[in-house]
């Protein structure tokens, strides 16, 4: 067999064939078939009269999505005496990796930052295979949504968020699954102001949170205000 080589899915391929007349009369081609419709001839009109002494090529070119070796058979049809049908072998390969995940951590925390009450994570995840996979993610918990890469670099809502990771190519897929914990560490801000009060005739007076409170916050929403 005459081997064009490796290739991963859907990329192609090719090898170029030389055609010599050899002998002292004009030879014909009229024809050149090919067994496996994953190897298609270009490159050559037939027929076609090739003079002694003189070439001609046309190149062979595979294409397939299939893993694995394929053959076949081309057959060049003639006006030789001796070889009016010509024929040799060919074969090419699909060849692919497994995606294979590389610095998984089963679990990821993170604090919110000192304005919001999420957080940006990012981590490490990568993913390797021939050829190439397809990574996507999906988030559910705390926080929802889906999109092409890892997620790495995404915004996080406060709590656990599942995250799960694909990655396919021809092979297979393969998935990575883990959480991210978003924290919130930020303590609430405090303001208070001044406030006059007024005692009553039995020298008491009435103060409620709101009172002092100038403007207190907490990042991650209404604060409670209480007094002591």
């Amino acid at each position: 067999h005459t081997d064009l080589g490796g290739t991963t899915p859907g990329t192609a391929i090719s090898k170029t064939y030389q055609i010599t007349n050899t002998g002292t009369a004009a030879l014909v081609v009229s024809s050149i078939g090919i067994s496996n419709p994953n190897f298609v001839r270009s490159g050559i009109t037939l027929p076609i009269t090739i003079n002694p002494g003189q070439s001609s090529s046309f190149t062979i070119s595979f294409n397939s999505s299939t893993v694995g070796v394929q053959t076949a058979t081309v057959t060049i049809n003639n006006n030789d005496c001796n070889e009016a049908a010509y024929s040799f072998g060919i074969r090419a390969e699909i060849t692919c990796t497994n995606p294979v995940f590389s610095n998984v951590n089963l679990y990821l925390q993170e604090s919110t930052s000192a304005n919001s009450c999420n957080a940006v994570v990012n981590y490490p995840l990568s993913v390797s295979g021939v050829p190439t996979p397809n990574v996507t993610y999906t988030f559910t918990g705390a926080t929802t949504g889906s999109g092409s890469g890892t997620g790495s670099g995404q915004v996080f809502n406060k709590g656990i968020t599942r995250v799960v990771v694909n990655a396919t190519n021809a092979c297979t897929t393969a998935t990575a699954s883990f959480d991210v914990t978003v924290v919130d560490d930020v303590k609430p801000v405090m303001a208070t102001k001044n406030h006059t009060v007024y005692l009553n005739a039995s020298g008491q007076a009435t103060i409620t949170p709101a009172n002092v409170d100038n403007g207190s916050s907490d990042n991650c929403g209404p604060v409670t205000l209480s007094l002591l």
